[in-house]
């Protein structure tokens, strides 16, 4: 069995981007302090920015990374591309990390959250130093270059993931950008995807494995990841009938510290959000009284511009009220978040 294709079995099964626990090599060592690691890191994303040359496919956003020589004259990642970054807190370890990206196109469609899953094309890789004794010499020279190494290619079949299960990076960087459009060939039965959001990003190891590595990835190596967001899937995580990016609801992209009832359980997490006893899923529920057969709807949780004439006892306009009957007020606080309003 070819090393590629063991790589592949290894990676298949998610362990290159889904969290993992610390291998057995690492387990006896102590980790190295997470602020001076991250220097490093920045150190060697920096160092290859600047001396790799990141060609981009036009059509299909595909990447390929090349070192800079005098003999070919390329053009580097840092000169060439409109690189942003991100900061990242890490309160737990007090570090701020920076994270660099390039959007190549933002998509047009549904934006996930940290919590969603997402439908992605990706590649991943990792940057290390490659070190080489230059011999013969009486002062033997070590010479050390950051150069990639793909790990997994998952850039042709799109695979869903959950941003949740993910290390941390992904959580920060895919709410960045939008999914595309997608269209059905009845006759062949493939989907494609247009109109996709498109880039990549580059993860100090804090964000990534850090100390445990994972596979053929060693400890502490900053990651590359190249992505295409087809769709997104919005999930409602305790089932209560609110899509979890809407129970974020201080609105600070953080869902570990929205708790409303202060029961040790995120609202996302939580059936009974203000923890009077009644389950979320029951306290949004109404009948219209002009209703004949008396049927029990769910209020959205946000209400439509206009009313659809075609369903006569459901009022779209309607999002999840306050006590008082409020269903449109930005800052209204809704029936399922107020434990005396049942």
């Amino acid at each position: 069995m070819n090393r590629i294709f063991k790589a592949f079995l290894l990676l298949v099964t998610g362990m290159f981007v889904f969290s993992c626990n610390k291998d057995d090599n690492n387990s006896t060592k102590k980790p190295e302090p997470y602020d001076t690691q991250y220097v490093k890191d920045l150190e060697a994303i920096e160092t290859f920015l600047k001396e790799y040359h990141m060609d981009v496919d036009p059509v299909t956003y595909e990447v390929a990374f090349e070192k800079i020589t005098d003999a070919n004259g390329l053009t580097s990642i840092w000169d060439e591309f409109p690189l942003e970054h991100k900061m990242v807190s890490d309160e737990e370890n007090k570090v701020d990390y920076k994270v660099y990206y390039v959007k190549f196109r933002e998509g047009t469609n549904l934006q996930p959250s940290r919590v969603d899953s997402v439908y992605v094309s990706y590649r991943g890789e990792y940057i290390y130093k490659k070190k080489e004794e230059i011999l013969p010499s009486t002062d033997p020279k070590t010479y050390k270059e950051y150069i990639a190494s793909t790990q997994f290619d998952q850039s042709v079949n799109p695979i869903w993931m959950p941003l949740t299960s993910l290390v941390r990076g992904w959580s920060e960087i895919l709410p960045l950008f939008k999914s595309g459009t997608s269209s059905y060939d009845a006759a062949t039965g493939v989907i494609s995807y247009e109109n996709f959001g498109a880039g990549v990003f580059f993860l100090p190891s804090g964000l990534g494995y850090y100390a445990s590595g994972s596979s053929s990835i060693p400890s502490y190596a900053p990651l590359i990841f190249s992505i295409k967001l087809n769709h997104v899937n919005y999930i409602d995580h305790d089932f209560d009938g609110i899509d979890s990016y809407l129970e974020d609801v201080n609105g600070n992209g953080d869902f570990t510290d929205d708790d409303t009832d202060n029961d040790g359980i995120q609202n996302y997490l939580d059936r009974d959000d203000d923890g009077d006893g009644f389950l979320t899923k029951y306290e949004r529920m109404y009948v219209n009284p002009l209703d004949p057969d008396k049927v029990k709807r769910y209020y959205p949780f946000n209400g439509a511009a206009t009313d659809d004439p075609a369903t006569p006892y459901v009022d779209e306009t309607q999002g999840i009220p306050d006590c008082s009957g409020d269903y449109t007020s930005s800052t209204r606080l809704r029936k399922h978040l107020d434990k005396n309003c049942h």
